[in-house]
């Protein structure tokens, strides 16, 4: 189909529909404008209205080329990149959003195009309205929703938006006390981010909590949902002051990674009558006890002790800002990803028998961790200088986020996917084993890493999936053993790197003294664990696996 021209609106005089109120202050403008067909907005705003309009009220067919206006204006341009727009409020309140038209091209539908996702998001269908239509428009503070809208998929609504609206006239929708719902009540849509209140209780007849309700909240602190159901994924994520949640005896769904990153929550607490979950300590389980959903920890918690019966830790489960050491006992099978996230200073995690399977990316961003720890007669994975390997030890799982050297153990023949953790790990130089022969996908994707040293005289392969961004790369110097190097240069694996260079392997011990058996866990004869050491037998665990008796006589 042909581009359609819109140019003939405005040669036929349609631009007398805006009608430009008085400048307010000086600075702030007020601006009434009302449309007639869709993909005209642009045409009834002059360029200096566009740019320092602060109050917008908009009226008749909107489409996904008007939507691009309005976000100009707002902040954000089609790319998400900022603007020179002044608009604080939009008032959509007579708008009627008219949905895709196969007539026209594409282009001229499109709102936002998300790079960072491959995303080019396209008008839906008539009066759909959607919070990503103004995804970056971080100046809006507040917005009214056009009378006959519905709700489509309910995120990437702006940072900056602090009341939303919509009239009494919306069959569909409406709000209370700065809080979007359905008309009944029953789905909760969505707080501002930037909302005042600090404490809300969700009305009786609130079953449903959707995904990104509160996503980023700046000021809630506590949460009464009586008599809510489900509660959605990210729902609840990134809500730095939240501290207490409470749910009634009807919570039954609880989404993905639905509370998730808020350093200062303290408690999550259910009915105890509910049927489906229950508290145990700081933890909310399931009501077998065996699924943890999350462990709240304020800043007085420095250890998180799984309760032990846990088997499953969920996405988000574990993310406080103050822990120093989690340690999950024999039960746990589990590792979800993102199970343990954003947990900025810890540095110790120990791991018990039962642990079977970990997902990729089960850890995430954990700068200061400086160790993980299996227990010896766990049979799927073990634990060597702090790293994870499989129990044969030819596979690496993961190494701890705070390390900014690492050497991988000789006899180690894979890397496994996201072995180095989150892409923000600090560690800068990288030692691996002649051994190594294949690696994972995104097994080397880190932004801190500098330095490579690959003793292998074959280059490892990936079998086609590429081990690294290739812009991470580009960053990173590789050095490789003397006679190697066109061999690792005329590899589809390692032919990006910024430099490729050789060097005598034999130089770089296998085992450095940081790789040196050091001791790990301390326990007495009947196997509890010892802070310290305690007069008597102490059963000492190596980080290579080993564990030494050693007496420590009374006296000391």
């Amino acid at each position: 189909m042909g581009r359609t021209d819109y140019s003939f609106l405005k040669k036929a005089g349609l631009a007398a529909f805006a009608m430009v109120a008085t400048i307010v202050s000086g600075m702030a403008t007020q601006l009434d404008v009302t449309t007639t067909a869709p993909g005209t907005l642009a045409t009834l705003i002059s360029e200096n209205d566009k740019w320092n309009t602060t109050e917008l009220k908009v009226s008749g067919p909107l489409n996904g080329f008007d939507i691009r206006t309005l976000r100009d204006m707002a902040g954000a341009d089609l790319y998400g990149a900022p603007t020179e727009g002044k608009l604080e409020k939009l008032d959509m309140a007579g708008v009627n959003i008219i949905g895709y038209d196969g007539s026209l091209l594409a282009s001229d539908q499109t709102y936002y195009i998300d790079n960072s996702q491959g995303i080019m998001h396209l008008i839906g269908e008539n009066d759909k309205f959607l919070g990503i239509f103004f995804a970056g428009c971080n100046v809006l503070k507040e917005l009214t929703i056009p009378d006959n809208a519905f709700l489509g998929v309910n995120q990437g609504w702006p940072e900056g938006l602090e009341k939303i609206s919509v009239s009494n006239n919306n069959p569909n929708l409406t709000v209370v006390d700065n809080i979007l719902y359905s008309k009944d009540l029953k789905t909760l849509f969505y707080c501002p981010a930037k909302s005042p209140q600090t404490s809300i209780r969700t009305p009786e007849a609130t079953e449903i909590v959707d995904s990104y309700a509160f996503y980023q909240n700046l000021h809630l602190q506590s949460v009464e949902m009586p008599n809510v159901k489900e509660i959605k994924s990210f729902a609840f994520s990134y809500c730095n002051a939240l501290q207490t949640l409470s749910f009634g005896n009807y919570l039954a769904t609880w989404g993905d990674m639905a509370i998730m990153g808020n350093y200062q929550l303290s408690s999550v607490t259910v009915a105890a009558d509910n049927p489906n979950f229950k508290n145990m300590g700081n933890s909310l389980t399931d009501i077998s006890g065996r699924t943890l959903y999350i462990f709240a920890a304020d800043n007085t918690v420095e250890a998180c002790d799984v309760p032990e019966g846990g088997e499953t830790i969920c996405s988000g489960a574990i993310y406080s800002n103050h822990i120093r050491t989690a340690t999950f006992p024999n039960s746990v099978t589990t590792l979800r990803q993102y199970a343990i996230f954003n947990s900025l200073y810890l540095e110790t995690i120990h791991m018990g028998s039962g642990l079977t399977n970990l997902e990729p990316m089960f850890s995430y961003n954990l700068p200061s961790l400086q160790e993980y720890d299996v227990d010896s007669e766990n049979p799927v994975f073990a634990s060597y200088n702090g790293a994870i390997y499989s129990k044969d030890g030819l596979t690496l799982t993961i190494i701890p986020e705070g390390k900014t050297e690492f050497n991988v153990k000789e006899g180690t023949e894979q890397l496994g996917i996201y072995c180095l953790g989150a892409i923000n790990n600090i560690i800068e130089t990288l030692t691996l084993p002649a051994s190594l022969k294949t690696l994972a996908g995104m097994t080397l994707s880190c932004n801190s890493l500098k330095e490579i040293y690959c003793k292998a005289t074959v280059p490892p392969t990936s079998n086609g999936y590429l081990p690294f961004y290739s812009f991470m790369a580009a960053n990173i110097d590789l050095f490789v053993p003397t006679g190697c190097a066109d061999a690792y240069k005329n590899s589809l694996e390692w032919r990006d790197f910024r430099s490729i260079s050789e060097f005598d392997s034999s130089d770089i011990d296998g085992v450095t003294a940081s790789e040196k058996p050091y001791e790990v866990a301390r326990y007495s004869i009947d196997g509890k664990r010892l802070p310290a050491e305690t007069p008597g037998l102490n059963l000492i665990k190596m980080s290579d696996g080993s564990v030494q008796k050693v007496w420590v006589p009374g006296n000391r």
